[in-house]
């Protein structure tokens, strides 16, 4: 069968192949030795809102696979504590991941903003249960303690490879940093949350002998750039705009970008009592393009106007995080698809986002190049009321790990 690019679907996979490295795969047994979940303590046994916490990863050589890995919360809700539109990520504030060699792998800001959207738009309709299981704290009359699992793909993009683990030793000595939000902009009503403990469990596995011999040999040739390690993270930011008239400048160097979405909230509501902060409405712009140098995505400015008339903002979001229908031939997205309806889109999970993807393959690995010569804008029509717009653009970065040390690239 072909795709619409005239590849064939054996081609494609063989190329998807290429770009992306199989030395360790979690299907393939006759690598792995071992393979169990590890628990790693905070600095602190318990956190109250607004703190930083800290994590020493002492992974050692163990191979880390990513996807199932998780942060282990357990949290007080006071009677009544609500999240509103949002779950147990709006907690967290920004997210931190350095290098034991001083390199900082990922800084995420408003880690809750981002986690909110991905939750939605990367996360199909069956398991959004299980998202909601997992992260939701149910409103209760009297004050209760809960357990909660938050993926770590959800606040770090370096667990969010499906290809391949996390090379041994590439996390020892990482530091993990959590600044958690404060109770004012996390809950959605006047009670609070408080006695927060924090515990990473990674998936870890060990490789036999042969496995680790070959691996640590392309560590150490120096003909080599080392092992190399893909992941995709985002770079945050946000500015309040009066006016109804929007120009603003994503100013971030990247050599390949996937995508980029906004949010568009009244910035009134973002930082006040009872507030739900984290309600993206969709029903507050006429129109939006964004504009990479002298490139325009897309070409023409997309019609926002009216709530439940237009679906076409609705639509090119879906497209961006990949969840458009059939949008690649025989291949199911890594997203596993949107649990986001039209509806839903303008009363609470708007989003403003484009694609940067050149390939139509799904190769993922093609994106738009950002620099000081093709600046990242975007314009947009909205109303007149002061709103804070959030702009996260998601990018390539790829580690290359020389024994203690590594240059991380793009």
């Amino acid at each position: 069968m072909s795709s619409g690019n005239g590849f064939e679907e054996d081609t494609i996979q063989e190329l998807r192949e290429i770009n992306r490295l199989v030395y360790l795969r979690p299907s393939n047994g006759a690598l792995i030795d071992k393979r169990t979940m590890k628990n790693y303590n905070f600095g602190s046994p318990n956190y109250s809102m607004g703190a930083n916490a800290q994590a020493i990863v002492n992974s050692g050589g163990d191979f880390i696979w990513g996807p199932t890995s998780y942060l282990k919360v357990t949290i007080t809700a006071e009677g009544g504590a609500t999240f509103g539109n949002g779950n147990l990520l709006n907690i967290f504030r920004n997210s931190v991941l350095t290098h034991r060699s001083g390199e900082i792998l990922e800084h995420i800001h408003d880690s809750n903003v981002l986690g909110r959207i991905l939750s939605k738009y990367m996360v199909s309709k069956d398991d959004q249960i299980k998202i909601d299981s997992m992260l939701g704290v149910p409103v209760d009359a009297a004050a209760k303690t809960y357990t909660r699992c938050v993926p770590l793909w959800m606040l770090f993009g370096i667990f969010g490879n499906q290809s391949e683990y996390i090379p041994g030793g590439f996390l020892a000595g990482a530091k993990i940093e959590l600044q958690l939000e404060t109770n004012k902009v996390a809950s959605a009503s006047d009670k609070n949350y408080s006695d927060i403990k924090l515990e990473l469990v990674l998936d870890s596995a060990q490789v036999y002998d042969s496995v680790q011999k070959q691996l640590l040999e392309e560590q150490a040739s120096v003909a080599g750039s080392g092992l190399q390690y893909t992941y995709s993270t985002y770079f945050n930011s946000f500015q309040d705009f009066p006016t109804s008239s929007v120009s603003y400048d994503i100013q971030q160097s990247a050599s390949i970008t996937e995508m980029v979405a906004a949010t568009v909230r009244v910035a009134a509501t973002v930082d006040t009592d009872n507030a739900d902060s984290f309600t993206f409405l969709g029903n507050l712009v006429t129109n939006y393009q964004y504009r990479l140098g002298s490139e325009y995505f897309p070409q023409q400015a997309v019609n926002a106007t009216v709530a439940g008339q237009t679906v076409e903002p609705y639509y090119h979001a879906l497209t961006a995080f990949n969840s458009s229908p059939h949008q690649y031939e025989g291949y199911s997205s890594s997203g596993g698809g949107s649990n986001v309806e039209v509806a839903d889109y303008y009363d609470k999970h708007g989003v403003y986002a484009q694609t940067l993807e050149k390939s139509a393959s799904g190769l993922m690995l093609s994106g738009q190049p950002t620099n000081n010569s093709r600046l990242l804008n975007l314009s947009m029509t909205k109303t007149s009321v002061t709103h804070r717009i959030n702009v996260m653009l998601k990018y390539i970065r790829v580690a290359n790990i020389m024994g203690d040390s590594l240059v991380v690239d793009r």
